[in-house]
């Protein structure tokens, strides 16, 4: 009777050991599969830094960009710094190396403009600056010059044909140029985006005032010692004469890299 119930407990005590053993196995195997889960499904540590980063994308600071459609007759740029999320200021010019866009009067009048400088300060209201819809004011200088031709006469007297007759003739030419200033100030209404957070697209519009220096030609000229004088009817430099602005709306837009 003793040796039956030894050998029940017995029983007993492999059945209660392998149940435990199971259970080890068991929970040793869950702890290690939850951990290889969460190894396989974290992507990046997260710290503050990493948050910043990974919530807003960083916009570059500084900008340069040509006109490319200006290209044809003149280079024209500008650069852009930014300040803070709304605010951001820049310079810009152009210089022509192309005098075909000349416009030649009748009169023996040359305008031509020959390059230009401007300071621009932007403010964008979106608060995501350089990009997004932004209000400019701008004010621009434009170097022109305006040339005259004067012309030397000599008394001629035709005595062909049995006739007297005298008039003038061109006997030289001279050209006199004088340079000066057209000024304008322009308030702008544009928008910019960055293609690849790299190459900015930038396109503006706005309304302009301008005004030009005052410059005269006298009617005649002395040049070595021989006395010029020039047409009957002369035209002061005026803001169409050299395409600025002869119409108060401008255009601009821009292309360059970002960094």
């Amino acid at each position: 009777m003793k040796s039956k119930i030894h050998e029940f407990i017995k029983q007993k005590q492999n059945s209660m050991s392998k149940k435990i053993s199971t259970l080890t196995i068991l929970i040793l195997f869950s702890v290690v599969l939850n951990s290889n889960a969460q190894s396989l499904f974290k992507t990046s540590v997260d710290t503050p830094n990493h948050k910043i980063i990974t919530a807003k994308k960083i916009l570059p600071k500084k900008l340069l960009s040509i006109a490319p459609f200006s290209l044809f007759n003149k280079i024209k740029f500008q650069y852009e710094l930014v300040m803070n999320n709304q605010i951001s200021i820049g310079a810009g010019g152009y210089l022509v190396y192309n005098d075909f866009m000349s416009i030649r009067q009748i009169t023996g009048n040359t305008f031509e403009k020959k390059g230009g400088a401007n300071a621009f300060m932007r403010w964008y209201p979106l608060g995501k600056a350089p990009t997004g819809i932004y209000f400019q004011p701008k004010l621009s200088m434009h170097y022109c010059s305006n040339s005259v031709n004067y012309y030397q006469y000599i008394n001629v007297v035709d005595t062909s044909w049995g006739g007297n007759y005298s008039y003038q003739q061109i006997a030289d030419t001279k050209i006199i140029e004088r340079s000066y200033g057209i000024y304008v100030g322009s308030i702008d209404l544009g928008g910019q985006w960055l293609i690849a957070n790299r190459v900015p697209i930038d396109f503006s519009m706005g309304l302009r005032v301008a005004t030009a220096e005052h410059i005269s030609f006298n009617s005649e000229e002395t040049i070595q010692g021989k006395v010029y004088s020039r047409e009957e009817y002369y035209y002061q430099p005026r803001l169409t004469s050299v395409g600025m602005p002869g119409f108060p709306i401008g255009f601009n837009f821009n292309v360059g890299f970002a960094f």
